[in-house]
């Protein structure tokens, strides 16, 4: 049900607000490397600051999370 509403999380039934600003916030960090699909989700500011908030998050918890992604990945793909 999350999935439904990745690009409108608060539009979502309560109980998948949460997952669904997940959803959001992994869109956007897709968005923002250029990776897959990623101009079918438009970022929004606004949005995506009120995801960070109800998720109870800081951008520089994501940034670490992206960077130790990054890493990880790099790490799996070199030879």
């Amino acid at each position: 049900m999350s999935i439904a509403y990745h690009t409108e999380p608060f539009q979502a039934p309560e109980e998948y607000v949460k997952p669904a600003a997940v959803l959001y916030i992994a869109a956007m960090q897709c968005h923002f490397a250029e990776i897959g699909y990623y101009q079918a989700t438009l970022y929004d500011d606004a949005l995506y600051n009120a995801c960070l908030e109800k998720l109870e998050l800081e951008p520089d918890d994501i940034e670490e999370l992206v960077q130790n992604s990054r890493e990880e990945l790099n790490a799996i793909l070199q030879p």
